[in-house]
This record gives structure tokens, sequence and C-alpha cells, in this order.
């Protein structure tokens, strides 16, 4: 279409003035075999009055025989067409979208657009609309920013075939950091979405991939891009090597895009910092002998720069720490090993021997000897030297072989002359132990039957978890090595388990009883005095009456009677004396209550009704049984 129609239509468009020529819009498309598409048109034509509008469209040429659709002939149309081919847009409107279903690859070619206005006139526009007809979807097109900042926002596009609104295209992202993804949208036979983050060093590099999937046709492709973030130097870092001589290799290394260009380096020397104007990405530096000196890099890019930590120089100095652990070796044999730190590494380890206060240079220079178990006191130590000094360690003693020694027997329960008492039914640990080197095979026997042995870390254990009677007798621990014997042993005794009750309750059976007779002597002594006391009482007889006469007795008695208690319960203290004084009391109520019953009878003798008038009141009878 030219210049000069698609101003003229823009502008009919815009006035709403019709225009004088005929002119149709319309676009190429392109479609995936077995779906559909959908060709957009729109015409216009010369302001005439007309009576009807119809339109067709034709494939290849524009001659009847190759007609696509007709408006007003639905059925007129070439065979390969019938059922799949619709003109879908509002003629009235000027809208001439066709739709064609179910594409063939034959479909590919032009198609020409046709509208004939009823008493005024017919035209074929002669310029043609292509079509083209894949067997598969193109991959996604994918559109990216070419200058990735760390950040700095970014966008990805992706966007794919869409001519079909029965087979919509859905587009999916890989997982990328930080990201998120819009909707879908459509427009001008695409479909596309967008994906925006936020680029860091983490996302150099790294691949994000699109997917399209046509749900219709189950077509899926995929198209991808490789992220180039640029950002400041990262994981900047000093390594050190040992260079020639005195001296050390410092290398500096960092990670940045674009690749770092400038290195710096710096000093730090009691607390001082001095930049040495180098710029290589290695320097080397001499070792520090007393004073602690550091170096760090400074790492620089386009973007930005990066500071290393400081590495220490290390000074020299001589061996220290300098010791010796022994482990036990085949047979009758230790290893010696000689460990000591120095800078430079120690090179050197020499052996020496004391034996009876003499030192022997054993003339053996490596950092591990072996040397047998002694049979009198040895100790060995090692000198380490490097090239700065020596150090010598403190001396290790080689253990003596020796029979079984110091045996001994434990336990939880109290021994008492090699003996212990267990009640019956409880559980009891004896415990063996003895010193010997090498270690000692030790048993328990009881009634030469062993009961269980050992021959680790010098001491056995023995666990009876229910003690019974059978379990009654001497119990032998045995230690024995190759170089002699020793045995101990321990008496088991088992008590029944009621003994102990049945004591407890004779005794206190006992006690009772004795209390029970201290009670009737002193109540027979307590009667007595009140017999020579009588006629002292009848010298008050107006003073008092029966009744009064008779609690004044019974008080004086119970005071007796209480100070027994008291001195009962004093001087007899324990669980095996505490029903003393209840039983004082229970006497004491019982005189209370016989007192008042005869009380009652006193007072009420001239009554007819007195239930007491015919008792007779004995009191040994009352008091026999306290």
């Amino acid at each position: 279409m030219g210049t000069k129609a698609l101003v003229l239509m823009v502008f009919g468009w815009l006035t709403g003035v019709a225009t004088e020529e005929w002119m149709m819009t319309t676009a190429a498309q392109r479609a995936i075999t077995g779906s559909c598409v959908v060709i957009p048109c729109t015409f216009n034509f010369p302001s005439r009055p007309y009576k009807a509008m119809q339109a067709a469209w034709f494939k290849y040429w524009y001659y009847w025989k190759y007609t696509v659709a007709y408006s007003k002939d639905p059925n007129y149309k070439m065979s390969t067409f019938v059922g799949r081919t619709d003109i879908i847009g509002d003629l009235e409107q000027k809208n001439c979208t066709l739709k064609i279903n179910n594409l063939r690859p034959g479909d590919s070619d032009n198609y020409y657009f046709y509208v004939d206005l009823e008493g005024f006139e017919d035209h074929t526009f002669k310029e043609p609309v292509h079509l083209q007809v894949l067997d598969a979807p193109d991959r996604p097109e994918m559109l990216l920013s070419e200058d990735l900042q760390e950040g700095t926002l970014a966008y990805i596009i992706c966007k794919a075939l869409h001519t079909c609104p029965d087979n919509r295209p859905n587009l999916t992202w890989s997982q990328l950091l930080s990201s998120s993804a819009s909707v879908i949208t459509e427009s001008k036979g695409e479909a596309s979405t967008v994906l925006t983050f936020n680029p860091s060093h983490r996302h150099h590099g790294q691949t994000v991939r699109c997917t399209s999937h046509y749900p219709q046709t189950n077509h899926q492709v995929s198209n991808s891009v490789t992220l180039s973030v640029k950002y400041t130097p990262q994981n900047t870092s000093v390594s050190m090597t040992t260079g020639k001589g005195k001296t050390v290799s410092l290398n500096c290394s960092s990670d940045g895009n674009p690749a770092v260009h400038i290195f710096n380096w710096f000093k730090i020397s009691q607390g001082n910092v001095t930049d040495l104007k180098l710029l290589g990405q290695t320097i080397t530096v001499p070792y520090g002998l007393e004073v602690e000196v550091s170096y760090y890099c400074v790492a620089t890019n386009s973007v930005g720069s990066s500071q290393s930590l400081p590495v220490q120089i290390p000074t020299e100095y001589t061996p220290r720490n300098t010791s010796v652990s022994m482990t036990t070796g085949k047979g009758k044999t230790v290893s010696l090993n000689c460990s000591s730190d120095g800078n430079p590494a120690v090179h050197r380890f020499n052996w020496f021997k004391i034996s009876q206060g003499n030192v022997t240079d054993l003339k053996l220079s490596g950092q591990t000897i072996i040397v047998p178990y002694g049979f009198m006191e040895l100790s060995y130590y090692c000198v380490a030297t490097n090239s700065v000094g020596s150090s010598q360690s403190v001396p290790v003693q080689i253990p003596t072989e020796y029979s079984p020694c110091n045996l001994s027997i434990t336990s939880f329960n109290v021994i008492k002359n090699s003996s212990i008492s267990i009640i019956e039914g409880n559980s009891t640990v004896i415990i063996c132990s003895v010193e010997s080197f090498p270690e000692s095979n030790l048993t328990w026997q009881h009634l030469n039957v062993i009961l269980n042995r050992t021959s680790f870390n010098n001491e056995l254990w023995l666990e009876i978890p229910h003690v019974t009677h059978r379990e009654t007798g001497d119990y032998h621990c045995v230690a024995e090595n190759e170089h002699g014997i020793v045995e101990k042993s321990i008496t088991i005794t088992v008590e029944s388990g009621d003994s102990g009750e049945w004591k407890t309750g004779f005794i206190g059976a006992g006690i009772i009883l004795i209390i029970g007779l201290s009670g009737f002597f002193i109540f027979v002594c307590v009667g007595r005095r009140a017999g020579r006391g009588k006629s002292a009482q009848s010298e008050h007889v107006g003073r008092y009456t029966s009744g009064e006469q008779s609690d004044k007795s019974k008080e004086i008695r119970e005071r007796k009677q209480e100070t027994k208690v008291k001195q009962c319960t004093s001087k007899n203290r324990g669980p095996i004396y505490e029903n003393c004084e209840l039983d004082w009391a229970l006497r004491s109520q019982k005189k209370r209550k016989f007192g008042e019953i005869e009380s009652n009878h006193y007072s009420n003798a001239h009554r007819e009704d007195d239930i007491y008038t015919n008792c007779t009141f004995d009191k040994e009878a009352v008091y026999g049984n306290v």
C-alpha cells in the first residue's frame, strides 16, 4: 500500500469524511500447521450510495474459481476450504478479517480481497496478503538490554507467535534469583511477557530460558540468553607462597566484570599503613625477622574497587612447644614421636636417653623412634632444631613391667572386717582393682566357680542384682599377669528381710507391758496414801461436800500420775517408747469417766429415778485393766 493511500485512510478515519479511493489494510501472517490463523483486514471505498455489500476472498489469483470465502454464499468456495474458512469481520463496519481453521501446508499462498457494492460497483484489491504455514512454531524471541550493571533494574522480554485465538501460547520462565514475571499480553500476532530483576554479580553468566507451549497443537519451543552483568570486584584475597631465599610471593586475586585491571598494594607495620606504589597482581617481599608485617591489596575495574583482608608475613623463630608423645607398639616396644612448631620448619630431631642419672645421645635423628620396655626406670627426650635455633622437650618416662600389687576390694555397701552384710532381696556391687604392668587378667570366683573376668583397665566389677541366701559365702578376686599373681577375698552374709521388723515389734510389746505394770503399782501406792489421809479429810466435812471431796482426791491422784508419765517419757525417749504417754492418757480418761459416774451417783442419791441407785463402785475393778 502506498504512503498516500495510508495517509488518506487515517485522515478519513480521524475526520469522519469518506475517502474517494479504494483502500485495504492488512499484514502478512505466519501460522502453525493444524492450528488456525486470523488475517486482520480493514477496507474503504469512495462515498457512494449502494443497496447491499458482499465480499469474497480468493487464493492464488482473483478469480472466482479460487474462492476461499464468500459472504453471500458460505458454501461457494474451493473444496479444500469447505468448513474451514469464514469472513468474521463486519463488512458494514468495513472490516474484512478472514479466519482459516485447521491449517495445512498447502494453505501457504497469496490471498486477495474482493468487495461488491450492489447499485454502485465492485472492486478487487490487487495487493494480496501472504500467508505462511509452518510445520512448527518459531522459537520465542528474547530481547535483553546489552548493558546490565549491578544495582540497575533490568528487563528481559519474551515474544512468541500468536495468530490463532484458539491456540494461545503459554509462556514460562526458568528460575532466576530475585526476579518477577509479568502476565502474558497479546499484540499484532504475538504473545509476550516481561521478566524483571535486579542484576548482581550472582546473575553473571547465568542462563535464562523462555518456553512457549501451544496447547492445541502440543508444540513446545524455547529460547535462552546468557546474562553478562557488570559488577565491582568480588572475593578479593591475597595468597602467599614461599619464594627463593628469605622471601614470600604475594598474589592478589579478585573476580570482577569487566576484569580487574589495577592492583594496588599496601603494607601494615606497627599500626601504620604504607602505599607500596606497586601495581602488579603479584609482588615479592622479605620475611619479617622480628616485627610483624601484614600486606593487603585493592582490586579495581571500571565499575569499582574491592579490598582484601590483610595477610601476615611469618616471622622466623626457634622451635617451640616441643614435646614427646608415646604410643604402645608391637611386642614389648613403645613408639616415641617428637613434635615442635618452628619457622622455618624443624629439619632435625635428636634423641637422648636418661638412665640412672646418665644422659646418652642415641645418635637418632628421625622424628619418630621405637624403643623397648625398660625393666628399670628409663626416660627419653628430643631436641628439635631449625635454622634459627633449638628447643628441648620434657623427658617422658618409659613404663617398667611389674607383677600385680595393691589389690583392693571396694563396694557401695559398708565393708567391715572384709565382710559385707546384705538384706535378702537387695542388690550389691563389689569392685576389684589392682596395679600392674602389663595389665592383669582379673576374675571373680565363688565356690571355685568363675563368675566373670576381664583383661582391661585393671578393674573388674561384680554385680548381684537380687541377693538371696545362695549368695552367702566368700568371693575371691584373682589378678594375674606374666610376672605374678595376687588374690583377695570378701565375705557376703545375707540377712532375712523381716528380722528387723520382728525384733522391733518384740521390744515394743515388752516396753508396753512394763509401762502397764508400773501404772498398776503407782495406783496401789496412791490408794494407800489416800486411806491414810481419810481422817484429815473428815475434819473438813463441813467445808466440802462428798462430791467435792471425791474431786479433790481425784485431782491429787491425776497430778501424781502425770508426774509419773513425764518421768517415763523423758527417761525413755525413742521410737519404742512412743506409746508410753498415750497409755497414761487413756488411763486418765477412764478415771475421769469413773469420777463423773460416781459424782452423779452421790448428787442424785435422793432421786427415785436415779439410774445408779443399785450400782456398786469398785475402784479396783474399774482400773483392773489399766
